[in-house]
């Protein structure tokens, strides 16, 4: 199954509780966005665990490209990352969850997946959508990053090694 939604919409769903000004650069508006639709905010998801999304996630939105570190740097800011800053919590709802554990049999991450289909004019793009989460059962879990996945193998290689969550 799909989430459907057009290019429009998912800029509308972002526009939500914020209004942009004309010294307001890309950044500055995500980053707001950030602050508005996510920050120090909790979801459940479709299992009805409780998701938190700390402030310091912010950082999502930025990438060294060379350690592969969310590092908060102008340089390292990705707008992509931004863009899609209103997927997280549909993606939360998702019943597709994927949980790994530690060494210790201990849930360490919950990671969500859904499936996206964005409507254009002269076509469609379909995508994945992924939410990474940390934490544990007892303790709840946080949100620790959100991507898109535009490849069925890279999201069979997300998969393999990980158990399918069933409640």
């Amino acid at each position: 199954t799909y989430v459907s939604a057009s290019k429009v919409d998912i800029e509308d769903l972002n526009a939500q509780n914020y209004s942009t000004t004309e010294t307001d650069t890309p950044k500055a508006y995500r980053i707001s966005l950030f602050n508005s639709l996510l920050k120090e905010k909790t979801f459940n998801d479709s299992y009805g665990k409780k998701i938190f999304v700390p402030a310091k996630r912010v950082r999502h939105m930025y990438k060294d490209s060379t350690t592969r570190k969310h590092t908060i740097s102008s340089s390292f800011f990705e707008l992509y990352r931004g863009k899609r800053l209103s997927l997280i919590a549909p993606t939360i709802k998702s019943k597709v969850i994927i949980s790994k554990y530690d060494d210790f049999h201990r849930k360490t991450a919950r990671i969500y997946i859904t499936k996206f289909r964005e409507i254009y004019h002269a076509g469609c793009n379909e995508y994945f959508f992924v939410v990474v989460t940390h934490g544990s059962n007892k303790d709840g879990f946080n949100f620790t990053t959100a991507y898109k996945v535009d490849k069925v193998n890279q999201i069979i290689k997300i998969i393999q090694g990980h158990e399918a969550i069933k409640n």
